[in-house]
């Protein structure tokens, strides 16, 4: 899809959870059913123009950067409700304080040293490791000392 070629995928699996009839041309699993998409494709040229744009498109959706946001905004998320859930305030770590409650000024046992909203910002130096050391799919990994 970002190399804005046509893209034969079949029309089962987990690849549909981002290809559809506008940005592939979707076919049965089986020998005669890819090559009845290969001749639709070149059957027609500004249907080909129309799905490869619509599955650039898509692509630039799945940018792995924004992925990561939404996985980052996740976590943060789940972290919020845990707290609000065990009775913690969501951006402070403290527990709430009840009227009847004595004050805490202790973090949760698990609870984050950073606050959600510093989160969203990790740096490679931020998270322990050097820009340099990412693996062959790009993703940082750790430093041994």
């Amino acid at each position: 899809m970002t190399c804005c070629v046509p893209v034969i995928v079949p029309n089962a699996g987990g690849v549909l959870s981002y290809a559809n009839s506008n940005n592939a041309w979707l076919c049965q699993p089986a020998v005669d059913g890819f090559a009845s998409a290969v001749r639709a494709v070149f059957a027609d040229p500004s249907e080909r123009e129309r799905g490869v744009a619509c599955a650039r498109i898509t692509a630039q959706q799945h940018d792995w950067s924004l992925i990561a946001a939404r996985y980052f905004d996740l976590i943060d998320s789940l972290h919020r409700k845990r707290f609000e859930i065990q009775g913690f305030r969501s951006d402070t770590g403290l527990r709430s304080i009840s009227p009847d409650a004595s004050i805490s000024r202790t973090r949760p046992r698990f609870a984050p040293a950073f606050s959600a909203a510093s989160s969203r910002h990790r740096t490679p130096s931020a998270t322990g490791v050097s820009a340099g050391n990412r693996n062959s799919h790009g993703m940082f990994t750790e430093v041994k000392s």
